[in-house]
């Protein structure tokens, strides 16, 4: 199995002013851009001849996890997260890390990206933990965390790529036991989150908590995936809207040396399997299929 998800997939609406944000601000590289339309894409995702004008394979140049499908629609949908509540259910974040929280939020305030507040110090055990959140284009959610010390090998403008996604449920343990299930991924942290500095930060009510899983593997700084359960407020499923040609961040996709025994372990436990054309794109070639969570997370594998 792969160590963590290959990449994050994003459809956006200005391919330009996503790769400002990730490429020129962050620094992060462009790994592979395409032109034009892509049939072996739009046969993948089942869309018509004609639905994608540029897309783009994002990451850190020797990383092949963590990275960013940036993909420019002709006819884009409205973003999954269009007047959504912070504690509804979807693909939610995109966790960057970044280090020098303060100067870089200087940067991005004075380039002219919106945030969601001042950064925060997190109340997690012994560590020094700040974060905060970038409102990015087409809605899709950035938290930015700096863990002081780290020594993590960061672009030369103090970013890494996609260390962990964020997907919020309605049932932590189902979705955790489909991850360590299907996708062999490892219970890396637990904690839970309250008091008003978390409800300030997130946008939760008062008395909400947050409950947090993260799974991924120890020996990989990307490509994590962090699973998040709303205590005390129940969230709109948002999950049937995250495909293609929607907007903001849809959804990961994993590659594994042994697709069959993935697809074996997902069936005997239920998990809804889709198989998928095989086709060439961007992020790779080779046989595909899309398994579903439960709570509705349709995560592409490519094997």
């Amino acid at each position: 199995m792969s160590r963590g998800f290959s990449h994050a997939i994003v459809g956006v609406t200005s391919l330009d002013e996503v790769v400002r944000l990730w490429v020129d601000t962050f620094g992060l590289s462009v790994i592979r851009q395409v032109e034009g339309d892509d049939p072996g894409l739009e046969t993948l995702w089942g869309l018509p001849s004609g639905s994608i004008r540029r897309q783009a394979l994002v990451g850190m140049p020797a990383a092949v996890t963590g990275r960013l499908h940036l993909v420019e629609f002709v006819d884009p949908q409205p973003a999954v997260r269009e007047g959504a509540r912070a504690f509804d259910l979807c693909p939610k974040n995109l966790d960057v890390r970044l280090t020098g929280m303060q100067e870089r939020y200087e940067e991005l305030v004075g380039a002219g990206w919106v945030m969601g507040s001042t950064p925060v110090r997190m109340p997690v055990d012994t560590m020094e933990i700040y974060e905060v959140q970038l409102k990015g284009p087409d809605v899709t959610n950035l938290s930015l965390v700096e863990l002081v010390g780290d020594g993590l090998p960061y672009t030369p403008r103090g970013y890494m790529a996609v260390t962990q996604v964020v997907g919020t449920n309605a049932d932590n343990p189902s979705e955790r036991a489909f991850f360590e299930e299907v996708f062999e991924l490892e219970h890396l942290d637990y904690h839970l989150f309250e008091g008003p500095e978390v409800e300030r930060m997130v946008g939760l009510p008062a008395g909400a908590k947050l409950d947090m899983h993260i799974l991924g593997d120890p020996h990989d700084d990307l490509g994590k995936i962090e699973l998040v359960q709303y205590v005390g407020v129940e969230g709109t499923d948002l999950y049937p809207s995250a495909r293609p040609p929607a907007c903001g961040f849809l959804g990961v996709a994993f590659d594994t040396d042994d697709l069959d025994a993935l697809v074996s372990r997902a069936e005997v436990r239920g998990h809804p399997v889709e198989s998928l054309p095989t086709a060439d794109t961007v992020t790779g070639g080779g046989p595909r299929v899309v398994v579903t969570s439960p709570a509705g997370w349709r995560i592409e594998v490519c094997g």
